[in-house]
């Protein structure tokens, strides 16, 4: 009777359907992962994040919105806890949310419809918010600290507001470098670029590579990167073959912002495979005295055997001359 209740418990456990209460990151997906959007002050406007539950199970959580920041050349946003420490960029007072909270059902999805209203006197420039949902049942991240909270624990969607205006757009180049010197390529180039104005930018350029002569040898486009307003974004590019050799130059040519700003960098390099070369070297050396030594030996053979034909010859010639006296 025992074991009969337990097989029956266990069948309903197993098809009554529950809530997720998995400690672990759930499955759930969205987009548009980040959306720009275009606003004029005094300007009302709706927009859409959909979020996909891919989980065998209903999952409940909170469907929230705060400002983001990017603090540091990670490009990992980080959700502002407290609005007026970045009041410059601040759109969380803007967006209206239909709902707190909400249920996805499994394998379904929640299409978030938000509204933004933008105040008549926003200041120009960029303006970003996430919008976010939570299981309710996962544990805060451990990395929460001080007025602003990592983004790890959430499904955020992040939205780029841009208010069209007079503000500073201004960007630098704050590396470009490569090792000086480097026995074999291809070579790492590390870029980075920092955004000091107030709106995100996205730089479109190349890098071209000149060798010792000036000819270009190759040609990179630079990876399209937001970089938000006081941030910056690291670029990598590997560039050459393996087998290089001379002094090399890079130069990054790019721009940003409507107004096509310019971008410009310049490094010089040099590559050279000098333990081959010594190796060929000291082999070529090898060669050059084996091959002296083999040639001088046989001049002193072909002078030791002219020496003895000429003895031989004399010796004839005496010969020849005794056996006249002697008849």
């Amino acid at each position: 009777m025992k074991k009969l209740f337990g097989i029956l418990m266990f069948l309903i456990l197993v098809n009554t359907p529950r809530l997720s209460f998995a400690q672990e990151k759930l499955n759930l997906t969205y987009y548009p992962t980040t959306q720009e959007i275009q606003v004029m002050p005094g300007e009302t406007k709706s927009f859409a994040v959909v979020f996909v539950n891919n989980e065998d199970v209903p999952v409940v959580g909170t469907v929230a919105k705060k400002d983001f920041l990017i603090l540091n050349s990670d490009g990992i946003p980080t959700l502002v806890e407290n609005p007026s420490s970045s009041s410059r960029y601040s759109a969380v007072q803007w967006v209206t949310l239909p709902y707190e909270s909400a249920t996805i059902a499994a394998k379904d999805q929640l299409v978030v419809y938000a509204k933004v209203i933008v105040p008549p006197d926003a200041l120009p420039g960029g303006h970003y918010v996430a919008v976010y949902f939570q299981n309710s049942n996962e544990p805060p991240t451990s990395s929460s600290r001080g007025p602003n909270t990592a983004i790890s624990n959430k499904y955020a969607a992040l939205v780029l507001f841009h208010v069209p205006g007079e503000f500073k757009e201004q960007a630098d180049v704050k590396k470009f470098t490569a090792r000086s010197f480097s026995e074999y390529g291809p070579i790492t180039l590390d870029t980075q670029i920092f955004n000091s104005g107030y709106l995100h930018i996205k730089p479109m350029g190349r890098i071209q590579i000149y060798n010792l002569l000036g000819k270009k040898v190759e040609d990179i486009a630079l990876k399209e990167k937001n970089i938000f307003p006081e941030a910056a974004v690291n670029y990598q590019n590997l560039i050459g073959q393996k087998w290089m050799v001379g002094r090399y130059r890079a130069e990054l040519n790019a721009t940003f912002a409507d107004k096509k700003l310019p971008l410009s960098a310049v490094v010089e390099f040099w590559v050279f495979p000098w333990r081959v070369t010594l190796a060929v070297v000291l082999a070529l050396i090898i060669i050059i005295l084996i091959a002296k030594s083999l040639i001088e030996k046989t001049v002193v053979k072909e002078a030791a055997l002219e020496k003895e034909v000429e003895r031989e010859k004399s010796e004839i010639e005496k010969l020849k001359e005794e056996l006249k006296k002697r008849e």
